[in-house]
């Protein structure tokens, strides 16, 4: 969780505007940062995919930034509570959604139900 939280913190913060070059990632956080959006799962992906128009983002790519911006913002003091009690239960839906998926991927492949791993 160390290393997490050392990658985490050492996002730079934008407040005059996003970078021509600044990661999806990046856009996230600082989206969260300005809007603290309390919206349904659905909804919240809606509005990070918006993000990025012009590209296709996937499901591991939306993951990937929620987990990185929860993770920068638990560690302020401005955004802990918003962290804790909002984008918590998002990342954990969209975890628990991937993992679905993944499963849902592995059985279109192996069509077989009996894998006891699953």
């Amino acid at each position: 969780m160390n290393s997490i939280n050392s990658i985490a913190s050492s996002s730079p913060y934008v407040k005059d505007g996003e970078s021509s070059d600044e990661s999806f990632n990046d856009k996230v956080l600082h989206y969260f940062q300005q809007n603290k959006p309390e919206h349904k799962l659905s909804d919240m992906m809606d509005e990070m995919r918006a993000l990025s128009p012009d590209k296709n983002v996937s499901m591991h790519q939306l993951n990937e930034a929620l987990l990185y911006s929860d993770t920068y913002l638990r560690n302020t003091d401005e955004y802990k509570d918003y962290a804790n009690n909002v984008l918590d239960k998002r990342t954990f839906q969209l975890l628990g959604v991937n993992m679905f998926f993944n499963n849902m991927m592995y059985k279109s492949f192996t069509e077989t139900d009996s894998d006891p791993s699953l």
